[in-house]
């Protein structure tokens, strides 16, 4: 799901890894923000820039992205 964006981590997700896609909605704009949880690091999120998108990414620039 990762590379299907363009994010490409230093290594290979460990198994029960988990991708996070957060929709916000803020000052009226819908925001696309991805997270990624390692197993190895449950305390941490790490938050993924979006290739092509400013950040936060507009719902509208994620699918353009996307595309």
């Amino acid at each position: 799901m990762l590379s299907a964006m363009g994010i490409f981590p230093e290594h290979f997700p460990r198994y029960s890894s988990a991708v996070l896609l957060e929709l916000h909605r803020k000052d009226g704009r819908l925001l696309v923000e991805v997270f990624y949880k390692n197993v190895t690091d449950v305390d941490n999120l790490y938050h993924y820039n979006i290739p092509g998108c400013e950040d936060p990414c507009t719902l509208h620039a994620f699918k353009s992205a996307m595309n």
